[in-house]
């Protein structure tokens, strides 16, 4: 039995496959690591012809490079199985589920508090509270950073995108100290 040759190679269970993995030149999909694997490599299966595990990722939509600290307030749940074909050296790839939530306080929190538009809030709300009409000022402030969480959320489902603007636009009301719209 040739060991490099992972056709030649019996694996019986997980560590054989992480074993596998590390020690042969197999190119890995498209974002996978072994070391992602080892963590979070799950429902394990074996067979003579391949291996496969279910991984889970949690990609986030938000401007993850601007955030400071703390968890993802909005984040896709995506479960994905990866199976090897020993013999032929391919890896099949199958997503099983992809949702979407995102939590209404720590989005919030991100938006106003921590994320990269915190000063540009403030800064608006502040323009707000000054101006002679606060509810057309509000309209017009708001206006300008929707436009930019619609394309910054492009990859996110409409109806909880029209939610995540709808708790940012009453989070927005408080602080600028604007009743609710009601002309809806």
């Amino acid at each position: 039995m040739n060991k490099s040759d992972p056709s030649q190679v019996r694996i019986e269970d997980r560590e054989d496959a992480l074993r596998l993995l590390t020690t042969s030149e197999i190119l890995l999909p498209d974002g996978l690591t072994v070391r992602k694997i080892r963590e979070r490599g799950a429902w394990w299966q074996f067979n003579k012809e391949d291996f496969s595990f279910r991984l889970e990722r949690h990609p986030s939509p938000l401007l993850a490079a601007s955030m400071v600290g703390g968890p993802t307030p909005a984040r896709w749940h995506i479960r994905t199985r990866y199976r090897y074909h020993l013999t032929s050296g391919e890896w099949e790839v199958t997503e099983l589920t992809r949702e979407f939530s995102f939590d209404a306080t720590l989005l919030i929190d991100y938006v106003f508090e921590r994320g990269a538009t915190r000063e540009l809030w403030q800064d608006a709300v502040a323009r707000i509270q000054a101006s002679d009409d606060p509810e057309t000022a509000f309209a017009e402030e708001f206006d300008q950073f929707i436009e930019s969480y619609r394309e910054q959320w492009r990859n996110v489902p409409a109806e909880q995108r029209t939610e995540m603007l709808a708790v940012l636009e009453q989070a927005a009301r408080r602080r600028a100290d604007i009743a609710e719209d009601d002309s809806e």
